[in-house]
């Protein structure tokens, strides 16, 4: 799951984890288990606590961590329509080995059909 972070870190971070959890949530309740797990990069490289001041060295290992988490996917979801530099990045990443890559309501619509369930709540 690609959102943004750097500019907001902890709030960032609370909102894509209350997306992921709504989304896993949402498919024990209409699909009976865990169809697709969602990563949440913010997760592992909040640690790093990088933000648009951190030094280069924290920035290229949060990249490279970064990278490592988008090839060990399926898919990438964008969970937002700004694209922050990490989410480009992490969108490279996925189109340059042919991953597929979808808008959330995208990859929410072939999960659960149309119209999808909004996990923006």
């Amino acid at each position: 799951m690609a959102y943004p972070f750097a500019a907001s870190p902890a709030a960032n971070l609370a909102r894509v984890n209350r997306i992921a959890r709504k989304l896993v949530q949402l498919q024990f309740d209409r699909l009976g288990g865990l169809v697709v797990f969602p990563l949440v990069p913010h997760n592992v490289l909040s640690c790093l606590q990088e933000d648009t001041n951190s030094s280069p060295s924290i920035r290229g290992t949060a990249e490279t961590i970064s990278r490592k988490l988008v090839l060990a996917c399926d898919e990438l979801w964008l969970c937002s329509d700004t694209l922050s530099a990490g989410m480009v990045l992490e969108k490279e990443v996925a189109e340059k080995s042919e991953m597929p890559t979808l808008h959330l309501h995208e990859a929410m619509s072939q999960l659960f059909g149309d119209p999808p369930p909004n996990v923006y709540d």
